[in-house]
Protein backbone atom coordinates (compact mmCIF):
# COMPACT_ATOMS: atom_id res chain seq x y z
CA UNK A 1 0.00 0.00 0.00
CA UNK A 2 1.21 3.17 -0.76
CA UNK A 3 0.07 6.73 0.14
CA UNK A 4 -0.42 9.80 -2.10
CA UNK A 5 -0.14 13.42 -0.36
CA UNK A 6 -3.51 15.53 -1.54
CA UNK A 7 -2.53 18.12 1.11
CA UNK A 8 -0.03 18.60 3.60
CA UNK A 9 3.72 18.32 4.20
CA UNK A 10 5.46 14.88 5.95
CA UNK A 11 8.58 14.26 7.15
CA UNK A 12 11.22 11.28 8.14
CA UNK A 13 13.65 11.67 10.90
CA UNK A 14 15.77 9.70 12.96
CA UNK A 15 17.92 10.58 15.81
CA UNK A 16 21.33 10.70 16.52
CA UNK A 17 23.91 10.15 19.39
CA UNK A 18 22.71 13.30 21.01
CA UNK A 19 18.95 12.74 20.59
CA UNK A 20 19.23 15.73 18.16
CA UNK A 21 16.49 14.99 15.14
CA UNK A 22 17.97 14.40 11.83
CA UNK A 23 15.58 14.90 9.13
CA UNK A 24 15.48 12.12 6.10
CA UNK A 25 13.15 13.12 4.32
CA UNK A 26 10.55 15.62 3.38
CA UNK A 27 6.94 14.72 1.44
CA UNK A 28 4.39 17.31 -0.29
CA UNK A 29 1.10 17.19 -2.78
CA UNK A 30 1.66 15.12 -4.90
CA UNK A 31 3.82 12.66 -3.50
CA UNK A 32 3.93 8.95 -2.72
CA UNK A 33 5.03 7.59 0.63
CA UNK A 34 5.64 3.79 -0.15
CA UNK A 35 4.44 1.29 2.33
CA UNK A 36 7.88 0.15 3.13
CA UNK A 37 9.19 3.51 4.49
CA UNK A 38 9.07 2.89 8.28
CA UNK A 39 10.48 -0.66 8.06
CA UNK A 40 14.02 0.41 7.29
CA UNK A 41 16.42 -1.31 10.33
CA UNK A 42 17.31 2.37 12.05
CA UNK A 43 15.13 4.20 14.74
CA UNK A 44 13.05 6.65 12.59
CA UNK A 45 9.79 8.00 12.47
CA UNK A 46 7.60 9.31 9.86
CA UNK A 47 4.95 12.16 11.27
CA UNK A 48 3.51 15.57 9.57
CA UNK A 49 4.84 18.54 10.36
CA UNK A 50 1.22 20.53 8.67
CA UNK A 51 -2.34 19.24 8.26
CA UNK A 52 -2.19 16.23 5.90
CA UNK A 53 -4.98 14.81 3.36
CA UNK A 54 -3.96 11.29 2.51
CA UNK A 55 -5.33 8.96 0.01
CA UNK A 56 -4.82 4.98 0.03
CA UNK A 57 -3.55 3.30 -3.02
CA UNK A 58 -1.57 1.16 -5.30
CA UNK A 59 0.93 2.63 -7.64
CA UNK A 60 2.41 1.50 -10.48
CA UNK A 61 5.70 0.08 -10.83
CA UNK A 62 6.76 3.26 -12.71
CA UNK A 63 5.26 5.57 -10.05
CA UNK A 64 7.24 4.08 -7.30
CA UNK A 65 10.63 4.01 -9.23
CA UNK A 66 9.64 7.98 -10.09
CA UNK A 67 8.76 8.18 -6.05
CA UNK A 68 12.32 6.25 -4.90
CA UNK A 69 14.16 8.77 -7.81
CA UNK A 70 12.72 11.54 -6.26
CA UNK A 71 13.17 10.73 -2.82
CA UNK A 72 16.94 9.53 -3.15
CA UNK A 73 17.51 13.12 -4.81
CA UNK A 74 16.08 15.05 -2.04
CA UNK A 75 17.76 12.49 0.73
CA UNK A 76 21.16 13.65 -1.18
CA UNK A 77 20.06 17.42 -0.69
CA UNK A 78 18.81 17.48 2.53
CA UNK A 79 22.62 15.32 2.93
CA UNK A 80 24.63 18.32 1.21
CA UNK A 81 22.53 21.31 2.85
CA UNK A 82 23.24 19.74 6.13
CA UNK A 83 26.92 19.66 5.46
CA UNK A 84 27.08 23.23 4.76
CA UNK A 85 29.20 24.65 7.88
CA UNK A 86 28.07 28.28 7.84
CA UNK A 87 24.86 28.44 9.94
CA UNK A 88 23.22 31.62 7.94
CA UNK A 89 24.43 29.61 4.31
CA UNK A 90 23.07 26.58 5.59
CA UNK A 91 19.71 28.02 6.53
CA UNK A 92 19.41 30.36 3.64
CA UNK A 93 19.96 27.26 0.93
CA UNK A 94 17.30 25.32 2.91
CA UNK A 95 14.70 27.98 2.29
CA UNK A 96 15.99 28.34 -1.03
CA UNK A 97 15.80 24.51 -1.64
CA UNK A 98 12.60 24.48 0.62
CA UNK A 99 10.97 26.71 -2.23
CA UNK A 100 12.01 25.32 -5.05
CA UNK A 101 10.67 21.81 -4.13
CA UNK A 102 7.49 23.04 -1.96
CA UNK A 103 7.05 26.93 -3.01
CA UNK A 104 5.83 28.98 -6.31
CA UNK A 105 7.78 30.33 -8.82
CA UNK A 106 7.31 34.23 -10.17
CA UNK A 107 9.48 36.69 -11.54
CA UNK A 108 10.97 37.76 -8.95
CA UNK A 109 11.60 34.50 -7.01
CA UNK A 110 10.06 31.48 -5.28
CA UNK A 111 7.59 32.24 -2.94
CA UNK A 112 7.57 29.44 0.41
CA UNK A 113 4.58 29.86 2.81
CA UNK A 114 5.90 28.66 6.17
CA UNK A 115 2.27 28.98 7.37
CA UNK A 116 0.58 26.34 4.56
CA UNK A 117 4.06 24.05 5.73
CA UNK A 118 3.62 25.05 9.42
CA UNK A 119 7.53 25.95 9.68
CA UNK A 120 7.94 27.07 12.53
CA UNK A 121 11.46 28.51 13.33
CA UNK A 122 11.76 25.08 15.14
CA UNK A 123 11.22 23.13 12.75
CA UNK A 124 13.32 25.07 10.58
CA UNK A 125 16.23 24.38 13.03
CA UNK A 126 15.32 20.97 13.14
CA UNK A 127 15.68 20.89 9.33
CA UNK A 128 18.58 22.75 9.46
CA UNK A 129 20.31 21.19 12.75
CA UNK A 130 20.90 24.97 14.17
CA UNK A 131 18.81 26.33 17.02
CA UNK A 132 15.81 27.92 17.20
CA UNK A 133 17.60 31.14 18.40
CA UNK A 134 20.18 31.16 15.84
CA UNK A 135 17.32 30.30 13.05
CA UNK A 136 15.24 33.48 13.97
CA UNK A 137 18.09 35.68 14.69
CA UNK A 138 18.76 34.01 10.77
CA UNK A 139 15.80 35.32 9.47
CA UNK A 140 16.01 38.60 10.77
CA UNK A 141 19.25 39.36 9.11
CA UNK A 142 18.45 37.90 5.70
CA UNK A 143 15.11 40.61 5.91
CA UNK A 144 17.53 42.81 6.69
CA UNK A 145 20.06 42.36 3.96
CA UNK A 146 17.15 41.78 1.27
CA UNK A 147 17.84 37.91 0.99
CA UNK A 148 14.11 37.19 1.94
CA UNK A 149 11.22 39.27 1.87
CA UNK A 150 7.84 39.15 4.28
CA UNK A 151 4.63 38.60 2.23
CA UNK A 152 1.49 38.30 2.93
CA UNK A 153 0.36 35.48 5.13
CA UNK A 154 3.38 34.25 6.27
CA UNK A 155 5.18 33.67 3.10
CA UNK A 156 8.54 33.76 2.11
CA UNK A 157 9.98 35.44 -1.21
CA UNK A 158 13.37 34.19 -2.10
CA UNK A 159 14.68 36.32 -5.02
CA UNK A 160 16.27 35.25 -7.89
CA UNK A 161 20.09 34.78 -7.27
CA UNK A 162 22.04 36.20 -10.93
CA UNK A 163 23.73 33.69 -12.51
CA UNK A 164 22.04 30.58 -10.54
CA UNK A 165 18.76 28.30 -11.95
CA UNK A 166 16.78 26.92 -9.50
CA UNK A 167 15.60 23.34 -10.70
CA UNK A 168 13.33 20.51 -9.01
CA UNK A 169 16.50 18.72 -8.49
CA UNK A 170 18.65 21.44 -6.97
CA UNK A 171 20.20 24.53 -8.47
CA UNK A 172 22.96 24.54 -11.33
CA UNK A 173 24.75 27.82 -12.24
CA UNK A 174 23.97 29.28 -15.79
CA UNK A 175 26.39 29.92 -17.95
Amino acid sequence: MTWLISDGYVRQVTWNEDAELVTLMIWGPGDLILGSQATFECRNEISTISAVSLEGRTATDAEVLESLTRQISRSMEIMRISRIRKADDRLLTMLRWLAAQFGRVNSLGHSLSLEDMNLTHQILAELTGLTRVTVTKSLNKYKTLGQINLMAHGDLLLPHLPGVKATTWGFVLQS
